[in-house]
C-alpha cells in the first residue's frame, strides 16, 4: 500500500478576492510518500459430529514490511473445541436446561501497528559550519532495529452457553487470560549511544477477566412482553516484564512538562503518576518543619515527600495517584411491548476507575493571566481565611504556583457513572391507513444521552490520550467535543 502525502500553506495574500496559492506571497510545504505491505496465508479446519463435538483449527502466517528483513514473518495458530451437552441423551428433553454448550480455545495472534520504516535508521536534515559558512547536511535522527518483529498475543478462553426454560433465560459466560509478549516498546538507551530511545521487542503484559451476558424473556404474553438484555465485564491487567532491565516507563506530559503516567512491573499499564496532595501550608512554622520546596510560603500547596529527603522535587516525589481502569463495566436494555406500544430503555455504567480532565491544568493557573476555575475564589488568603483547604495562595514564587497546575492527586477524579443512553417510545398501526396504501406505520419519539449520573466533570466515556501520548497514557480526557442530548421524533412507513 502506497501512502502519498502533500501539505502546502499559503501566506500573505494581498486580499480575499483570489484564494488560490498563486495569489500568496509566500508558499511553504512539502510532499512525502510511504509504502508498506502485508501478506497473509490462512488455513482452517472445521469438524462437527452430530452437532455434539465441535473442532476448529486455524493456522495463519503473516508477513509485514514494517519489520526487519530477517524477522518479518509470524506464525499464529489457534484451536477451539466445543461440547454441545444439550445434544447428549442425558440432557435431551430436559424441561429446565434447553441448551448447554462448553467451549475452550487457545490461540496466538500478532500486532504490527507501528510506523512505516520504524525498523530502519531515519535520516533527517541538519545544518553545520564549514569554512565559516552555514551548510545544509544530513544526520541520523533515529536508531534502527533490523531484528524488530511481531508483537505476539496468546490467549486461553473458557466459555459456557446455558439456555434455561426453553431459552427464556440465556446466559453466556467467558473466562479468559491473555498474555501480550514481545511488546513493541520505545525503550530507553544509554545516552552514550547518541540516542535516547529505540523501538524493541521487550515486555510482557497479562490481561485476565470474566464476561457475562444475560438475555431474559421476563414476560411473554399475547398483548404484553418484557425482555431484558444485560452484560457485565471484569478485566485486570498487570505488567509482568519491561525491557531488558525492567525499568519503569514514564509517559505523557503535563502542562509543566512532567510525566502523567507510569508503567512498572506488578502494576496495571499506565497508572497515573504525580504529586500526592497533602494540604496547604498554614504558616511559616509548617514550612520550617518540612518537607517543603525552596521558596515555599504560607498558602502554597503541600505534597508528600515520597523519597523522604526533606525536599520536594519533581518526579523524585511522584507516586502512583490513580488507576485509569474500572473495577467493572455493565450495560442493560429493557424492551417492553403492549399491544401497539413499544418502549426501549438502554443504559451503560462503569464502577471504579479514575480519569484526569485536562482542562484542570489550564483553569488552575494562579498567575492571574487567564480565565480560571470558579473554585479559585475559595483560595487560601491567610490563616484566618484558609479557603476550602484545597486551593493555594496566588502569592509566592512561580514554582509554588506552578505546582498546583502540575499533575497531582487533586486532579484525579472518580469516573464511576450511570448513563441512560437511549429511551424510545413508539406506537405501531398495523391495520393500514390511507385506504390501505400504507400497510403499517410506526410513530416514535426518542432521547439519546438523556440522563447522566456521575461526579466526573467531563465525558466519562471519552477515550482520548494526553497530547503526544499512546496506550501508555490511558484515562486522560483532553477535552473532546461535548456529547449532545438528541431529541428525535419520526415515523416508519411500510407500503
Amino acid at each position: 500500500m502506497k501512502l502519498p502525502r502533500a501539505n502546502f500553506n499559503g501566506n500573505d495574500f494581498p486580499d480575499d478576492d483570489v484564494k488560490t496559492f498563486n495569489a500568496a506571497a509566500r508558499i511553504t510545504g512539502r510532499t512525502s510518500a510511504e509504502e508498506w505491505a502485508l501478506i497473509s496465508y490462512l488455513a482452517r479446519f472445521n469438524y462437527s459430529f452430530k452437532d455434539k463435538y465441535l473442532i476448529t483449527a486455524t493456522v495463519r502466517r503473516d508477513g509485514s514490511s514494517r519489520f526487519g528483513e530477517d524477522n518479518r514473518w509470524g506464525n499464529f495458530p489457534s484451536l477451539a473445541l466445543g461440547w454441545h451437552l444439550s445434544q447428549e441423551s442425558f440432557l435431551k428433553g430436559s424441561e429446565k436446561i434447553s441448551d448447554l454448550k462448553i467451549r475452550v480455545s487457545y490461540g496466538r495472534s500478532g500486532n504490527f501497528q507501528i510506523g512505516n520504516y520504524t525498523y530502519m535508521s531515519n535520516v533527517g536534515s541538519s545544518n553545520y559550519i564549514l569554512g565559516g559558512s552555514l551548510v545544509g547536511g544530513r544526520i541520523m535522527n533515529s536508531l534502527g532495529n533490523p531484528i524488530l518483529g511481531w508483537e505476539k498475543m496468546r490467549e486461553v478462553n473458557l466459555g459456557i452457553d446455558i439456555g434455561l426454560w426453553k431459552s427464556r433465560l440465556f446466559l453466556t459466560l467467558d473466562f479468559y487470560k491473555r498474555n501480550t509478549e514481545d511488546l513493541l516498546l520505545n525503550t530507553e538507551l544509554p545516552r552514550s549511544s547518541g540516542f535516547s530511545s529505540a523501538i524493541e521487542n521487550h515486555g510482557n503484559i497479562q490481561n485476565k477477566g470474566f464476561e457475562m451476558a444475560i438475555s431474559s424473556s421476563n414476560i411473554l404474553r399475547n398483548d404484553f412482553t418484557w425482555v431484558t438484555d444485560f452484560n457485565i465485564a471484569f478485566n485486570r491487567n498487570k505488567v509482568l516484564e519491561l525491557g531488558a532491565t525492567n525499568t519503569p516507563i514514564l509517559a505523557g506530559s503535563s502542562y509543566e512538562g512532567n510525566p502523567t503516567n507510569i508503567t512498572m512491573i506488578g502494576q496495571p499499564l499506565g497508572m497515573f503518576y504525580g504529586f500526592v496532595f497533602d494540604g496547604i501550608y498554614q504558616n511559616q512554622e509548617e514550612i520550617d518543619r518540612g518537607p517543603s520546596f525552596p521558596g515555599a510560603v504560607p498558602g502554597n500547596m503541600r505534597v508528600k515527600d515520597i523519597n523522604g529527603n526533606g525536599v520536594i522535587n519533581d518526579i523524585e516525589d511522584f507516586e502512583i495517584i490513580g488507576n485509569p481502569y474500572p473495577d467493572f463495566i455493565w450495560g442493560i436494555t429493557n424492551t417492553l411491548t403492549y399491544k401497539g406500544w413499544d418502549l426501549r430503555i438502554s443504559a451503560t455504567s462503569q464502577v471504579g476507575g479514575s480519569k484526569i480532565h485536562s482542562n484542570q491544568f489550564s483553569t488552575h493557573l494562579l498567575d492571574g493571566l487567564f480565565n480560571v476555575s470558579r473554585n479559585l475564589i475559595d483560595r487560601w488568603r491567610s490563616p484566618a481565611q484558609p479557603g476550602n483547604g484545597t486551593v493555594p495562595t496566588t502569592n509566592g514564587t512561580g514554582y509554588g504556583r506552578r505546582m498546583y497546575r502540575d499533575i497531582n492527586s487533586l486532579f484525579v477524579q472518580d469516573n464511576t457513572y450511570f448513563w441512560i443512553k437511549n429511551v424510545t417510545l413508539g406506537y405501531t398501526l398495523s391495520n393500514g391507513i390511507a385506504n390501505g396504501t400504507i400497510s403499517s406505520a410506526r410513530f416514535y419519539a426518542s432521547i439519546q444521552n438523556g440522563l447522566l449520573f456521575t461526579k466526573y466533570t467531563g465525558n466519562p466515556e471519552v477515550t482520548s490520550y494526553v497530547e503526544g501520548g499512546s496506550a501508555l497514557t490511558p484515562g486522560y480526557d483532553s477535552n473532546p467535543y461535548p456529547v449532545p442530548v438528541i431529541y428525535s421524533i419520526g415515523t416508519n412507513l411500510t407500503f
